[in-house]
């Protein structure tokens, strides 16, 4: 007799053999399902499938481009006009079957999207968008106004007559739904390449992926190219299936408009987006088309929606750990959520082993817990009502179950915008320098000892920007209280930025320093261009600091003409400080209110120098990855991200610049860590003790 423990190994090595041959019987089940269609469905049924087809793979394809590349186009429907006319007049022209110049289409929309791209991608953000629509009207124009083309009027597909329908309808449809899948798995595949990684460091910060090496422009021709082959093939297949092309459709708006929507609704930046956008879309298309007008408004207000109350499309609604990674294309590291809006770009990339190290015993248990930045506007010049704000924002922190909270630069008053609009007699005529002083915060006052004791009850660390009085001076300052209230340290920005000097005061060695936590690691801070500042930058590194917070004022200020000042250049400085250190980053920025503009912009010359909004708050991870999704400027909340400390260990064993990394027999750096004091006192050895009594 068997015994039961043979038994029982035979019954697990045949459940392995089932695990691994059911998938593959399932899709060969939905493969030959797909090829019955023809025999099982009718002509109409057909005729459906090859549009929802098309139609996705163009939103696939539109996907990829924005969601993943940073490349907005609004003219995608130029490479569905290409492709469709070049199928169509290589087939008449030449007399060869629609089936043998379908590849050689796909070709003419691949070489006339790296002939465009030479002026495109000189084009970046709104006017990429706006120029891909343009080039798009060009060449309807061109179409119309070209007699080999048929003019206005289009062209027939002259080599279909001699096919009999169900051929024609069978074989158009093979050909849709072989471009429909095969674009799932061109996008698996750029997903999953070093061409996916590459594009979406573009796509976060563009500045700060082509400092470390990203080729920038290689990356968006390749993509242009693809995303224009799909977007080609799927455009003459469509017009295959109609035997006519013409000029106002196939280079239509509509084609892109489709697209968008469907990307949007479904959730633009992930794979699964288009494919759940596709199905909400000719769902609502199929059961509401019929009221005409009405419908484009709904679907109109229906996008509207998903922008504002879910920007992460449908796909995002659902619970991050009810995901399915349908597709293999998700990088695993440490969940993420955002306080405001739901994320929807991709999950950031580490290495594998982060995604396992949970699943395997490791000699060190590493910190793992909730971290929250700011974005807001600051009650600006108004102490008693920023406290009350601090302490509002600090009590919501821990409701979330965050550990840490990181408020911008100067946060209390607020930053002196002041300096950067106007003289300094305008300034004190205008009362700002008083007001500024009477509002900065003493750490010996009462509104001090109301935040330390809100984050005592709270349980809380906090680092706090704020102005510092002390005595008649003020400091741009940085405030590290723990979570039992109690200081941790009280820094000083170390040399304030150019105007920044008429306010404030230096600070001094002793305050570029990273302090060893138990509750959230080794955590330090920096203040807006102290990032720029490489020595000051790997004084830090050099102490191991695990988390850091990098406070910035707000990116609003002297727009479009002081990039250097803007959000694109800082927000990648803060991606490059993560890289560099290979540390957690909290970046906090403040929010310019209208009413904050109104008081600083007393004539109209002054309102071309600032405007409302500049917060652009973010969180990386230690290989430069975004943990949280940005909200928009103009808007108030909180940033929330997952920390794994245990994450720092991986990006330091490929780059650790203080470290293994480091050349000490070539370089060094000098670091005086010492307080600067401003007056040291002293008595020579022949005074007395005490000045007042008599020599002896």
């Amino acid at each position: 007799m068997t015994s039961p423990a043979i038994l029982d190994e035979r019954s697990r090595a045949a459940r392995a053999v089932l695990m691994r041959v059911l998938p593959w019987g399932g899709l060969i089940a939905c493969l030959a399902l797909v090829v019955a269609v023809p025999w099982l469905a009718s002509f109409a049924l057909q005729r459906l499938l090859v549009e929802v087809l098309t139609l996705f793979a163009i939103a696939l394809a539109w996907n990829l481009l924005a969601g993943y590349g940073g490349l907005v186009a609004v003219g995608l429907h130029v490479f569905v006009g290409v492709g469709s006319y070049a199928l169509f007049a290589l087939s008449n022209g030449l007399g060869l079957s629609p089936w043998a110049t379908l590849p050689a289409a796909a070709a003419c929309s691949a070489v006339f999207a790296f002939v465009s791209a030479w002026p495109m991608f000189r084009l970046s953000g709104a006017y990429f968008a706006v120029g891909t629509w343009v080039v798009a009207e060009m060449m309807r124009i061109l179409a119309q106004n070209t007699p080999w083309l048929g003019a206005g009027a289009g062209m027939p597909l002259e080599a279909m007559a001699g096919f009999d329908r169900w051929t024609r309808n069978a074989s158009v449809y093979w050909a849709a739904a072989a471009v429909g899948f095969g674009a799932l798995v061109v996008a698996r595949a750029v997903l999953r390449s070093r061409l996916g990684l590459a594009l979406m460091s573009v796509r976060d910060a563009e500045a700060a992926a082509e400092a470390c090496g990203v080729p920038v422009m290689r990356a968006k021709l390749g993509l242009w190219v693809i995303c224009a082959t799909i977007v080609g093939s799927a455009g003459a297949i469509a017009y295959m299936g109609t035997l006519q092309v013409t000029p106002d459709a196939s280079f239509s708006l509509n084609w892109t408009a489709a697209a968008i929507f469907i990307a949007v609704l479904g959730g633009v930046g992930t794979i699964e987006g288009p494919i759940l956008g596709t199905v909400i879309y000719f769902v609502l298309r199929e059961l509401f088309a019929s009221y005409g007008s009405w419908y484009f408004i709904g679907i109109g207000s229906l996008a509207m929606a998903t922008m504002v109350f879910a920007p992460g499309g449908a796909w995002s609604l659902l619970p991050q750990r009810r995901r399915p990674d349908l597709l293999g294309v998700r990088r695993a590291m440490p969940a993420t959520t955002v306080a405001v809006a739901p994320a929807a770009t991709a999950p950031p990339i580490h290495p594998p082993s982060i995604a396992t190290h949970e699943e395997k015993p490791m000699g060190t248990q590493h910190q793992k817990y909730k971290a929250a930045a700011v974005q807001a506007a600051p009650a600006w010049l108004d102490l008693d009502r920023a406290v009350d704000k601090t302490i509002a924002y600090i009590e919501e922190a821990a409701r979330a179950g965050a550990r840490i909270i990181a408020f911008p630069e100067t946060w209390i008053p607020g930053y002196p915008w002041y300096i950067w609009v106007g003289t300094p007699a305008w300034a004190i005529a205008r009362g700002f320098v008083q007001r500024y002083f009477d509002n900065s915060l003493s750490y010996d006052s009462p509104q001090a000892r109301r935040i330390a004791e809100a984050a005592r009850k709270n349980n809380i660390t906090v680092v706090l920007g704020l102005s510092e009085r002390d005595g008649g001076s003020l400091y741009i300052a940085q405030w590290l209280i723990g979570p039992d209230g109690e200081t941790i340290a009280k820094r000083r920005k170390l040399r304030p930025t150019h105007v920044e000097r008429t306010v404030f005061g230096d600070g001094d060695g002793s305050h570029i320093a990273v302090h060893d936590r138990e509750d959230v690691g080794r955590l330090g801070a920096l203040c807006c261009w102290e990032h720029v500042q490489p020595l000051t930058k790997y004084a830090m590194y050099a102490q191991n600091e695990q988390v850091h917070v990098a406070a910035w004022p707000s990116f609003s200020m002297y727009e479009p003409f002081a990039h250097a000042l803007g959000w694109e250049v800082n927000n990648a400085v803060s991606k490059v400080y993560a890289v560099e250190g290979s540390c957690f980053v909290l970046g906090p920025c403040a929010v310019i209110s209208q009413e904050m503009v109104d008081e600083l912009c007393d004539t109209e010359d002054k309102r071309p120098l600032i405007h409302a909004g500049g917060g652009h708050t973010v969180i990386y991870g230690p290989d430069g990855s975004p943990l949280a999704n940005k909200i928009p400027e103009t808007q108030e909340g909180i940033l929330y991200a997952d920390i794994d400390l245990g994450a720092i260990g991986v990006a330091k064993n490929a780059a650790d610049p203080a470290g293994h990394y480091a050349r000490p027999d070539v370089m060094r750096l000098l670091f005086n860590n010492k307080p600067a004091r401003r007056v040291e006192y002293f008595s020579l050895p022949v005074d007395p003790a005490d000045p007042s009594a008599p020599p002896a």
